[in-house]
């Protein structure tokens, strides 16, 4: 294959895992509910996607370094979103 096919093929992935954060982002925001989202799996993952960016910045591959800065950014927006909304609404 082509690096240019490579490449291509590492950023449709990218979008294509990224923008699946964004459903359960966009339900957490609309519905202000969040008891049914572990707040230890997000922690896990926030936790997991910093160390792989940190990985991926040392070894200079700019897919993954792509990928895990927005995997970082939405686990933080949700794990914001969960501790935010787990906890009961005040009237």
């Amino acid at each position: 294959m082509s690096p240019g096919l490579i490449q291509a093929i590492g950023i449709v992935g990218n979008v294509l895992l990224v923008s699946a954060y964004l459903p359960q982002i966009h339900k957490t925001i609309k519905t202000k509910k969040a008891e049914d989202l572990s707040l230890l799996m997000w922690l896990a993952y926030f936790v997991g996607d910093v160390l792989l960016l940190v990985y991926s910045i040392a070894t200079n591959d700019a897919i993954f370094t792509a990928l895990f800065t927005l995997f970082t950014i939405g686990n933080f927006v949700l794990l914001t979103l969960t501790l935010k909304y787990s906890k009961p609404q005040k009237s």
